[in-house]
């Protein structure tokens, strides 16, 4: 299993600043560390499409409404990324 994540701006019109950011998950999916129990562990992320794109979108979504709401004021796709351990 993994964690999704996107990657929105309030405005919907541009591409959040971040995406290209060295270290960010675009230039770097190596990044990620997050701890979800008594130890910290390493997350490769990787931006995900198709039908992948459209169950972890749906989730999203449910988790946080205005995301539909984001991606309906904008005409630029919304990327989504799925961030899974490493040692997995």
């Amino acid at each position: 299993m993994g964690a999704g994540t996107g990657a929105s701006c309030e405005d919907g019109r541009r591409r959040p600043a971040g995406e290209h950011v060295p270290g960010h998950r675009i230039a770097d999916p190596n990044t990620l560390v997050t701890q979800d129990g008594p130890e910290p562990h390493d997350l490769i992320a990787n931006e995900v499409t198709g039908d992948e794109k459209a169950v972890w979108w749906e989730r999203a979504v449910a988790a946080y409404p205005p995301y539909g709401e984001y991606q309906a004021a904008t005409t630029r796709v919304i990327p989504v990324f799925v961030a899974r351990r490493a040692d997995a």
